[in-house]
């Protein structure tokens, strides 16, 4: 009997290893926004270098954008997604835009990772009259962003860099920035949110010329934006650098995240940190502003997500998670108990 009974114990406990491993080698569906956004790209970068490099097989799934992959993922169709700190925040608090779709209880998601920092801003075609974003005064401003609420709210911000309001433009509503640009391109609105690298801003750029509107970075201009979206920081760009870039440019500057369900195994979501680490020179390829998830961006600089338990182990092992981070990680955390 003692004999059968340390057979059993050892089978179980070559059982439960199997699926652990199982739980690690399994595919897992990222979210992205619809395809030819950056977003998009940056999704495909990071599933082609985790397939590669880990036992984790992640598989992209283009939808229309947070509000949709969000209830997917709560409905357990969708394990990660990538999207700004921006969407990430409320959509955990289950506040402003989320609230309603998250019943006020919000989605029960965890950081997995951050890496690239994106730079967006407001675009125009290259004949618009508008030089500064005080000049989009009367002007037809795409608004709404339905499918990417973070969207509205840096417009929101940005008009207030340039001590405006949508009362003082008229809105065009669009369901996310790739229609933003489009309309631009169209003539149907004479500004819209974009990303710097996004191809539709490109294809804006060969058909009627393409030009970011720079942030004003007086304290003040700064303090009225933060009050809309904190989670952002003025970045400079060099003129020519990139389509839209007629002159040196401050961009809006945020952190893109990964994130994903807080109940998937820690060793999954530490192998996908691993492979990112070791390999994130790979990401590259897939679109120029990738190049900025590196090792240096590792960590959240200004962390509106609790961080997964796998991720904070990776971190702990590199010696990058810090007592600040920790006090941060816990005040998220206590934010829902």
């Amino acid at each position: 009997m003692k004999k059968l009974s340390t057979l059993a114990l050892v089978l179980m406990l070559v059982c439960l290893a199997g699926a652990s491993v199982a739980s690690a080698a399994s595919v897992l569906n990222i979210a992205t926004h619809p395809v030819g956004n950056l977003t998009n790209m940056a999704g495909t970068g990071v599933a082609a270098v985790v397939n590669k490099y880990s036992p984790v097989q992640l598989k992209v799934k283009a939808v229309a954008g947070p509000t949709t992959w969000l209830p997917m993922m709560a409905s357990r169709e969708i394990e990660l997604g990538i999207f700004t700190s921006a969407d990430s925040y409320p959509a955990y608090l289950g506040i402003e835009a989320y609230e309603k779709l998250s019943g006020g209880k919000g989605f029960d998601i965890r950081l997995a990772g951050t890496g690239m920092v994106l730079s967006l801003g407001t675009i125009v075609s290259a004949d618009c009259p508008a030089k500064t974003m005080a000049e989009l005064k009367g002007l037809k401003v795409c608004g709404n962003y339905a499918n990417v609420p973070s969207a509205k709210v840096a417009m929101t911000a940005v008009l207030a860099n340039g001590g405006l309001t949508w009362d003082d433009v008229k809105m065009v509503p669009v369901p996310h920035p790739g229609a933003a640009v489009k309309a631009v391109m169209e003539g149907r609105a004479d500004a819209g949110w974009a990303s710097l690298g996004m191809p539709a801003v490109r294809e804006l750029d060969a058909k009627r010329g393409a030009r970011f509107i720079g942030l004003d970075i007086s304290p003040e201009a700064l303090a009225r934006k933060d009050k809309y979206h904190p989670y952002s920081f003025p970045k400079l760009h060099k003129g020519g650098t990139a389509p839209g870039l007629v002159t040196d440019t401050w961009m809006v500057g945020i952190e893109n995240y990964l994130v994903c369900r807080s109940d998937l195994p820690d060793e999954a979501i530490y192998d996908i940190n691993k492979a990112l680490w070791e390999h994130y020179e790979e990401l590259g390829a897939f679109h120029p502003m990738m190049k900025s998830w590196n090792q240096k961006n590792f960590v959240s600089n200004k962390l509106f997500t609790p961080y997964h338990p796998g991720a904070i182990k990776f971190l702990k092992e590199k010696r990058l998670w810090t007592d600040k981070l920790e006090a941060r990680n816990q005040e998220l955390l206590g934010m829902k108990k």
